[in-house]
């Protein structure tokens, strides 16, 4: 048992051992992405695609740029990055809207280019009947688009570009990932799910796509893999794709620590400080509880490692509840007392 004035040992403890864990984690995500930098070695603009949605387009986009940066740092070059047809976007300004992930590298990676070249097309609500009806043209979004290319090609180094969903995502306005990559000449590097038979079945898919447009499918990237089977992965993947002549130039683990959320994650989702324990921001958890019951005799409230548990802060009797001593001293669960 801890002693009273060394409450904060396990604590820190914790603390240090899960942002050990997740730094290895990404150092390793980073790794895989440093051993694909080789695709981008012979151009300076590269598309990345997917063969669907949350497939991992922005996960190695984000390792790109900032593997990019750091092999750029102390010369004038400069890295840019491109969203050109966008779907969930947000507001940065008066009359201007971007898409989430422009936003995102714009903001994290301190870009310099300007937010209508980082996305100079988004598909709002109701976008696909105004152009059937006619309101917009796919010319006059191309042109969009190829001009913001052009303004970034000139100003940067390097150019990641980040396509929307599947590779046909954008077809029924004529301008889906593949037609923006052959308008712009652009190669592409593609993301596909761990796995063989049905991953690669989607990856052909998306390839004949690239093809009739006479887009270069430059290497294939798999994401999540089964850490178990990655050896066995990476070697049938890599024979399958030999008679494309298409390179296997990473393979992703599934880490499940890599997807859990920090406290920080939490407090920006629910617009919200952390009130204590700022320096275990970065702590993560395998499960989340909301929890509003009032808790009595007849529902006490047992804890369960590593989960944490959301409650509004007039929920006393929920605190009251736990064996609050022992949460401090050996780390059970954490509470999170959300202002609202």
């Amino acid at each position: 048992m801890w002693k009273k004035g060394s409450a904060s040992r396990p604590h820190h403890h914790l603390k240090r051992r899960s942002q050990s864990r997740r730094r290895r984690l990404l150092s390793l995500l980073l790794l895989w992405v440093l051993q694909s930098l080789y695709v981008v070695a012979m151009t300076n603009h590269l598309l990345v695609l997917s063969t669907g949605q949350h497939v991992g387009k922005t996960t190695l986009s984000l390792g790109l740029v900032k593997t990019l940066q750091a092999k750029f740092q102390g010369t004038n070059k400069l890295v840019a990055y491109c969203k050109p047809v966008g779907q969930q976007h947000v507001p940065v300004g008066d009359n201007l809207r971007v898409d989430k992930d422009a936003y995102l590298f714009k903001e994290h990676f301190g870009l310099i280019q300007h937010y209508k070249d980082m996305s100079p097309v988004i598909f709002p609500d109701g976008f696909t009947r105004d152009f059937i009806d006619g309101k917009v043209t796919s010319q006059q979004l191309m042109d969009s688009i190829r001009a913001a290319h052009r303004n970034l090609y000139d100003q940067s180094d390097f150019v990641i570009c980040e396509g929307t969903g599947h590779t046909g995502v954008g077809s029924i306005c004529e301008l889906n990932n593949a037609q923006v990559a052959a308008e712009l000449k652009i190669d592409a590097v593609c993301v596909a799910l761990g796995g063989l038979g049905s991953s690669f079945d989607q990856l052909a898919m998306n390839r004949e796509m690239l093809k009739q447009n006479n887009v270069r499918l430059r290497g294939v990237v798999l994401n999540k893999v089964n850490p178990k089977k990655m050896d066995m992965i990476q070697d049938y993947y890599s024979r399958a794709l030999k008679r494309w002549d298409v390179p296997l130039v990473g393979c992703i683990p599934d880490l499940k620590d890599l997807s859990c959320p920090t406290m920080a994650d939490y407090a920006k989702l629910l617009k919200s400080d952390l009130i204590s324990g700022k320096d275990a921001s970065l702590r993560y958890f395998s499960s989340t509880r909301l929890a509003l019951a009032p808790v009595d005799g007849t529902n006490l409230f047992k804890a369960i490692p590593n989960q944490l548990v959301i409650t509004v802060r007039s929920t006393n009797c929920l605190l009251h509840g736990l064996p609050i001593a022992s949460l401090q001293f050996i780390g059970i669960c954490s509470i999170a007392v959300v202002r609202m």
